[in-house]
């Protein structure tokens, strides 16, 4: 049966049962990953400054991982490539994460949620992206973490520059993040994360479209199999969207220090682009059962 793609290319697909007997909060990475290669990089920024730092080298660096910020100054650090375990545990340690925060950051076959540790804040999200060859919905994994005046982003290889945009953003100071806190910086990666969403919502209505076309004009069985198919994907994205409602919701809701009160608002409009897209689902779906009720 043709199912959806929990991550993208080739790649060796580490199962859970490689974790069975060991202890809690041993990092083994689970789901499909790719490979490549690892780096975590730190961006220090205020309104007047911006600084950059390559910790992917060696052990004698971490420890400025976790050193304090100055008053007025960001830090965002950006790990990727988080099936290189051993890597990670060690960033991990340095900035004094959980054992079972970093067990579940190596885990990319996590759902979507938001967990709250003494003074960490702990956010799964999951990428949305479709696959054109296979017609299948796609999800890469992206955890966040806030300790400590610092925001922490985790990827895996392939979506190492996922973010980019917005550190051009931070460079070129472009916006007003230089100018905000990291509550901020939260919202502006969470609402690019849900805005690109609206990319595979899109590339479903072409699918939607085509189909219904061939089925006015053509049908034949292996129409009734490609709307079988699509109806499973529109279950995917709207089973995702509901856990990033949820979420989201939690923010909103656990008046957390790092996001001043006046920036609740930017993450209510994020809400409003999740309860679209729940709202174009049930549309998508009513016309899949349209569909399939022809043929019946």
């Amino acid at each position: 049966m043709k199912g959806h793609k929990k991550t993208g290319g080739k790649g060796r697909h580490y199962k859970r049962s490689k974790k069975t007997g060991l202890p809690p909060g041993s990092p083994v990475p689970i789901g499909d990953l790719n490979g490549g290669g690892f780096i975590c990089r730190q961006i220090m920024y205020s309104a007047n400054d911006v600084r950059e730092h390559d910790f992917s080298g060696g052990d004698e660096k971490l420890s400025a991982l976790a050193a304090g910020t100055e008053p007025g100054t960001n830090v965002w650090l950006q790990i990727a490539g988080v099936h290189y375990a051993e890597a990670v545990e060690k960033m991990g340690n340095a900035v004094g994460l959980h054992p079972l925060m970093i067990e579940d950051i190596v885990n990319m076959e996590q759902r979507v949620k938001l967990e709250d540790y003494p003074d960490t804040l702990f956010l799964v999200m999951k990428l949305l992206q479709w696959d054109t060859i296979q017609k299948q919905v796609v999800l890469r994994q992206a955890a966040i973490v806030i300790k400590n005046g610092v925001l922490i982003t985790f990827l895996d290889w392939s979506n190492r520059d996922y973010l980019k945009p917005i550190v051009d953003r931070i460079r070129n100071q472009q916006g007003n993040i230089r100018d905000k806190n990291l509550g901020y910086l939260l919202y502006v990666i969470l609402d690019y994360i849900v805005d690109n969403y609206f990319f595979t919502v899109e590339s479903l209505e072409g699918e939607i479209d085509t189909i219904e076309e061939v089925a006015a004009e053509a049908p034949d069985r292996d129409t009734i199999g490609s709307i079988n198919s699509l109806r499973r994907e529109l279950l995917v994205v709207k089973k995702l969207v509901w856990a990033v409602r949820e979420v989201l919701l939690r923010l909103e809701r656990g008046n957390y220090p790092f996001i001043n009160r006046e920036d609740y608002i930017f993450y209510r409009d994020i809400q409003d682009h999740i309860l679209y897209i729940i709202d174009t689902m049930d549309t998508f779906r009513e016309i899949i059962t349209g569909l399939v009720d022809v043929y019946l």
